[in-house]
């Protein structure tokens, strides 16, 4: 017989193995055929010399078979002598042979012979011739009758020497058996031999399987780890090797290649349904435990029982939600989405990943560190139950195409059933290893070149996994489920660092393999974020690009911006904790690296009282920083901006001749003009009404989107949804072409990416998004993770980009509006104006420098201040800091400045009290006591102006901290007599009506309105008309100085600005309490 073909080495390690182990059996089964062969062959030698042998003994002593001639003799002669026959002589030995007993009989038979024929003639002629015969009559000798009783003994004796002689003669041959039978034991302590080393080499082949080989019977499984690192194989069952039972090999492992090398088909009638399907569940227990913890993920199809044949796997999701599909899949409809999202998935993996660069998933994993790709498994029961033709082509296209991207199916199914559409069940699974169960005898059909294993087959069914009533594991298979979603949920994810990106960035540099990356200065070295010195040697002439992620091997996810269509901006979606904040991050630092502040310039934003950009309030990129943001503000910062795209259009038409964009500006003029890129988190808070805000927000918002790009100003907005935003329509936000999407809801994935574009719902770990360059055409998806930078790294690149900065000289700093804290004082005062003094009282929420009150000379130019400026839990310090700004304000303005303190000693935690402050600018400062006779000389300077007609003398202030504890103070009474004396409230009505006219101005603080009507008596109210109100004023009280039923409500750092004369409103930020560094300097100050 001709030795069997070796199966070549090729394929992976379960491929390999098996391939071993076949062809050790299969060469273990033909050395024991041959060697049957052989024996039978000497055998059936042996015994055909022996036939030979036999066969001549028998002819040669079949050649003398004679008659008994002696007993015919002797009847002859007693016939013819009748009584007359002598007695025979002494018997003699019978013949020891058969050649002598021939040869004796020959020597008697011819004596014989003759004697008795003459004998009886004589006889015979004896008795004929009575009268010329002898004398005697003939009588039988001795002899002769010794004769034929001795040819009668040797005729009796032959039969046993006829055996005798045949039986020598094989007996002479007998050695032959014997050296049959030595060559068979021989033989058989060489196959002793072959069959031990054979055991030994599928030994060492059980043992280079390891646990994945192993039945799960293996004590081994009750406490087996999950994978640390990905296994090469898993066993499908045991096979039969049709070796005799002396070899010691009863069963082989039959193992095949992890991951599932193009699938594996599970071909069974009804009869053996459950079977397969238990196969089905093991193989995919098998391949849970063969793969590092959350690098794989199941989709179930189970159509017929709906769920119930694979329920305990759904025990992963509660640890980890990616391990199993958000449900088993058991509709039709269910199914043809399901696999058309997979067969999605595989395009982006071709296009995307693959590229013809790498010749499988595997391949790119091995390159892609933390972006590797999961493997996913698809396991379809009772197919072709649920499938319509659409699903199944789909299910063909992921079998013959989903290996080399990660996709690999585990099909069972009824070949009884049929085919599907214009799918043969036949083309379905000719390319996937098969397992056929539809007969008794289980076969196996290997991928090439293994082909049919020649021997039967039997599955490995999975032990039943069994769980507590609160979800505890009580089965070995359980306890092995249980423990890979432990270890997934602890699994490492893996963040994309600046070590990873920045390579590729600068091999992209390097090799021009992009046009969207930084343009980098000829001669500038390679980006390293450890080296500060390789910073800051890109020009945004022609673009700016932030890089955000890792997007494959070797390439990155990064939002370009530029003066063209497709590059103008870009929407950033995603909940919370999915890597959008951690995006924008990724980007402001990456552009802050890679340009200089005066290349780039950045307006920072948060809309929804965040702090998320709290952290660049020192970076010299930064020229705005908004946390806990206001809507007017942003909605300020959109129409500055406008207004900065207008200037720049206008700058670009008058210089260059009508260039239409910032890069064709540059190259013309030579100029630098630095790229603004604004940063709107939640920028759907400024749309959720469709107010006077609203509106306006989105006039300017649209026109930045539409011409800020020319100019160089573009825009990124970001949001956890953009549900409910009726201010903004959808076509604007479509003007935006780079989309970036996170894990998000569908509603919104449709928003961002449109309705065809499906891929972001397959978002389902954090950090995962959908960049999208072309407003969301699904064939320019481009997967990738996020770019993290710790926060504690990212502190340290922003301290190192300061200190960039101040070696450079640069020494800006940004604007820095926290709505929830008091405003920084700035260094420099308004400009001092004599006739129409400002009083700076804090920051407004737009990017003007300061926001106060104008005192013009008119009936009404006082300023009324309502809330608590005393020093208690009460007290309000915007309030009473407003007071201080007033009177500092005043000074810097060259009015003459009287304070009277009602309120008298406090302690503020932080700055100068009243006192403090008064006495630092020299201010006069009186307590209640002095408010008469103050009152007295200010109406005194106010008649002395008003009679001169004199409305240019420096102007005054009157300051009244807390009238509600001015004891003498009451409402002037139209009634009194004019005689007597003028009371307090009526010299204060008196000033506060006719002083403004003539320079000479009132501004009074008191806690509440109630105690203003109290104290000085509702008339005079419209006398102020000036109103600034805390956090602590009351709806009744903001409605009555404002005429606004719905102002907008006052945090505790801000004050409202009431100008009642002009019907208008605005909150500020106010300034903190004065300190002594804060104070105007001595060539700011004018003296009273």
């Amino acid at each position: 017989m001709s030795r069997p073909v070796e199966h070549a080495e090729v394929g992976g390690a379960a491929d390999q193995l098996m391939r071993r182990v076949l062809n050790e059996v299969d060469g273990l089964r033909a050395r024991v055929l041959r060697d049957a062969d052989d024996i039978r062959k000497l055998r059936d030698d042996v015994r055909t010399a022996l036939i030979e042998v036999e066969q001549r003994a028998r002819e040669h002593v079949g050649a003398f078979v004679p008659r008994d001639l002696g007993e015919s003799m002797r009847r002859d002669l007693q016939h013819a002598f009748g009584r007359e026959l002598p007695r025979r002589r002494p018997p003699q030995p019978p013949p020891t042979t058969f050649d002598e007993a021939r040869q004796e009989w020959n020597g008697l038979v011819a004596f014989a012979q003759d004697d008795v024929r003459g004998l009886i003639a004589a006889r015979r002629a004896w008795d004929q011739k009575l009268v010329k015969r002898r004398k005697t009559m003939p009588t039988v000798g001795e002899a002769l009758w010794t004769v034929t009783v001795r040819l009668s003994e040797i005729h009796a004796a032959l039969p046993a020497l006829r055996e005798r002689y045949v039986t020598e003669r094989l007996d002479a041959k007998a050695d032959l058996n014997g050296e049959l039978n030595v060559e068979i034991a021989r033989r058989a302590q060489v196959m002793d031999e072959v069959f031990s080393a054979s055991r030994r080499v599928l030994a060492e082949a059980e043992r280079a399987a390891g646990l994945p080989g192993a039945d799960w019977s293996d004590p081994g499984w009750r406490q087996a780890a999950p994978a640390g690192a990905l296994q090469r194989m898993i066993r499908a069952g045991e096979i039969d090797p049709r070796l005799p039972a002396s070899s010691g090999i009863t069963r082989l492992p039959l193992l095949l290649s992890h991951p599932l090398t193009s699938g594996v088909a599970i071909a069974s009638g009804v009869a053996r349904r459950q079977e397969a399907i238990d196969l089905a569940r093991s193989l995919a227990l098998r391949s849970l435990a063969a793969t590092p913890p959350g690098k794989l993920r199941f989709i179930f199809v189970d159509p017929v029982s709906l769920g119930q044949s694979v329920a305990d796997f759904r025990h992963l999701a509660e640890y980890d939600t990616r391990l199993v599909d958000t449900k088993t899949w058991t509709t039709e409809r269910e199914i043809e989405t399901k696999v058309h999202e997979l067969a999605a998935h595989l395009e982006v993996v071709i296009s995307t990943y693959l590229r013809g660069q790498f010749d499988s998933i595997e391949d790119y994993n091995r390159q892609a560190g933390e972006v590797a790709e999961p493997y996913r498994v698809l396991v379809v029961l009772d197919y072709p139950t649920g499938f319509s033709a659409a699903a199944a082509r789909q299910l063909l296209s992921l079998i013959e195409n989903g290996t080399r991207c990660g996709v690999h199916v585990i099909l069972q199914h009824d070949p009884e059933r049929g085919s599907v559409g214009e799918v043969p069940l036949a083309r379905l699974t000719h390319s996937m290893q098969r397992i056929d169960l539809t007969t008794t005898v289980g076969r196996v059909i290997l991928p090439a070149p293994i082909g049919e294993v020649a021997a039967d087959f039997v599955p490995d069914g999975l032990p039943r996994m069994t769980f507590t009533a609160d979800g505890r594991a009580e089965t070995p298979t359980a306890q092995l489920l249980l423990r890979v979603g432990a270890e997934a949920r602890r699994a490492p994810s893996g963040p994309v660092t600046l070590r990873q990106v920045v390579p590729i960035v600068n091999r992209l540099v390097a090799t021009d393999l992009s046009s969207q990356v930084p343009a980098v200065r000829p001669g500038a070295p390679d980006l390293d974020p450890a080296d500060s010195a390789t910073w800051w040697n890109a020009t945004t002439a022609t673009g700016a690009c932030a890089p955000i992620g890792r997007s494959g091997a070797h390439d990155i996810a990064a939002l370009y911006f530029s003066s063209t269509e497709i590059a103008g901006g870009a929407i950033v979606v995603g909940l919370p904790r999915t890597g959008k904040s951690t995006a924008l991050h990724a980007a402001i630092v990456s552009l802050a690296m890679v340009y200089p502040p005066e290349e780039l310039e950045l307006y920072l934003v948060d809309s929804k009282h965040g702090v998320e950009f709290k952290v660049y309030e020192h970076l010299p990129h930064a020229r705005l920083v908004s946390i806990n943001s206001e809507r007017e503000f942003s909605v300020n910062v959109l129409q500055s901006l406008d207004g900065e795209i207008r200037r720049r259009a206008e700058l670009m038409k008058r210089e260059t001749a009508g260039k239409a964009n910032i890069t064709e500006y540059r190259s013309t003029t030579g100029k630098a003009m630095p790229r603004i890129v604004l940063f709107m988190d939640e920028f759907h808070e400024l749309f959720e009404e469709d107010d006077a805000l609203g509106q306006a927000a989105f006039r300017a918002f649209s026109n930045i989107v539409r011409q800020g790009p020319f100019a160089g100003v573009h825009v990124v907005v970001s949001s956890q949804t953009l549900s409910s935003m009726p201010a903004m329509d959808r076509s604007t936000l479509a003007l935006l072409p780079m989309r970036v999407a996170f894990m998000c809801n569908d509603a919104d994935a449709d928003l961002v990416m449109g309705d065809l574009n499906r891929e972001v719902r397959a978002l389902t770990q954090q950090g995962e998004g959908i960049f999208n360059p072309a407003r969301g055409e699904p064939s320019h998806n481009k997967p990738f993770r996020g770019l993290y930078i710790p926060s504690d790294e990212r502190g340290l690149l922003l301290t190192e980009i300061g200190q960039k900065a101040a070696r450079a000289g640069i020494t800006r700093v940004p604007r820095v509006f926290d709505g929830d804290r008091l405003a920084q004082r700035p260094s420099a005062w308004p400009q001092v104006s004599a006739g129409r003094p400002v009083l700076a009282l804090g920051e407004p929420f737009d990017l003007d420098p300061y926001a106060g009150i104008a005192l013009r000379r008119g009936r009404g130019s006082n300023v009324l201040l309502l809330g608590s400026a005393a020093d208690d839990a009460d007290a309000d310090p915007a309030v009473a800091a407003a007071l201080q700004s007033c009177v500092a304000g005043a000074k810097v303005n060259g009015m003459a400045v009287q304070v009277i303190d009602f309120i008298g000693d406090t302690e503020p935690a932080e700055g100068l009290d009243l006192l403090e402050l008064c006495e630092a600018l020299s201010v006069s400062y009186r307590r209640a006591s002095g408010f008469l006779g103050e009152l007295e000389a200010t109406l005194g300077e106010v008649e002395t102006r008003r009679r001169a007609e004199d409305y240019r003398r420096p102007g005054r202030l009157l300051v009244l901290n807390g009238i509600h504890r001015a004891f003498d103070l009451a409402p002037e009474d139209p009634y009194a007599d004019p005689d007597d004396p003028p009371r307090p409230g009526t010299l204060l009505a008196r000033v506060v009506r006719d002083g403004p006219e003539v320079g000479c101005h009132t501004a009074v603080l008191v806690d509440s309105l109630v105690q203003f009507e109290r104290k000085a008596g509702r008339d005079l109210l419209s006398e102020f008309e000036w109103c600034v109100t805390g956090s602590d004023a009351t709806v009744a009280e903001i409605t009555t100085v404002t005429d606004v039923y719905n102002a907008p409500a006052v945090r505790s750092s801000q004050l409202l600005l009431a100008d009642r004369a002009g019907g208008k409103q605005r909150r500020i930020r106010a300034y903190p309490r004065h300190t002594i560094k804060s104070l105007p300097r001595s060539d700011h100050r004018s003296s009273t």
